[in-house]
């Protein structure tokens, strides 16, 4: 029984490991350059069904309320799928590891059409969860930042700290902005627009 209780803490911290070795690895790539966007066409059919896939299971075992809102849309977005994908999956994990039992997480996706051609995209990740200090939002992006002293912050709650760094970045170099709105107890709200 103890070498069973050894064995799931050392698969445990080599998950970790490996999830700190790619965040770091992601991280040096970007800032040397190394990073070259692929955009192609990416159905937004497609994208919102990989969302829904793997954060509907994840919501329900937390007994999360997970909503998809898609408000009208182009249907197909040329981007980087890759690049994309990790935006959304690091904005809704976060929202997901700190919201609380019985809470919701919401996610919006749309497209609008403008006058000189390009599609202006917007992904929206809100939550109900433990939100962020107004001192630690100054700091959010930064490598390793977490709010440790948050006191709704669960102790089991640990992470790389190197998530919303990734994501402001890849936001950077796909020619996009953030704009992050939170209130402690009440919530975060994450919203990431590019053309």
């Amino acid at each position: 029984e103890r070498w069973q209780d050894d064995l799931r803490k050392i698969e445990a911290s080599s998950t970790f490991l490996l999830s700190l070795i790619n965040d770091v690895l992601d991280i040096s790539k970007i800032d040397s350059g190394k990073v070259a966007l692929t955009p192609e066409p990416y159905p937004y059919d497609d994208y919102i069904s990989n969302i829904r896939n793997m954060f509907e299971p994840l919501c329900r075992q937390k007994n999360l309320t997970f909503v998809v809102q898609r408000a009208p849309t182009a249907s197909i977005v040329v981007v980087d799928h890759t690049r994309l994908n990790q935006i959304t999956l690091n904005l809704l994990s976060n929202a997901v590891k700190y919201t609380p039992a019985g809470g919701t997480v919401t996610f919006t996706a749309h497209s609008t059409p403008q006058q000189d051609g390009p599609l202006l995209c917007s992904i929206q990740v809100r939550d109900t969860g433990i939100g962020m200090s107004k001192a630690f939002q100054a700091k959010m992006f930064e490598p390793f930042s977490q709010e440790y002293d948050n006191p709704l912050r669960s102790k089991a709650n640990s992470g790389t700290g190197l998530g919303l760094s990734i994501v402001k970045r890849l936001v950077d170099l796909i020619g996009g902005r953030i704009v992050v709105k939170s209130v402690p107890g009440k919530g975060t709200t994450i919203r990431v627009t590019f053309l």
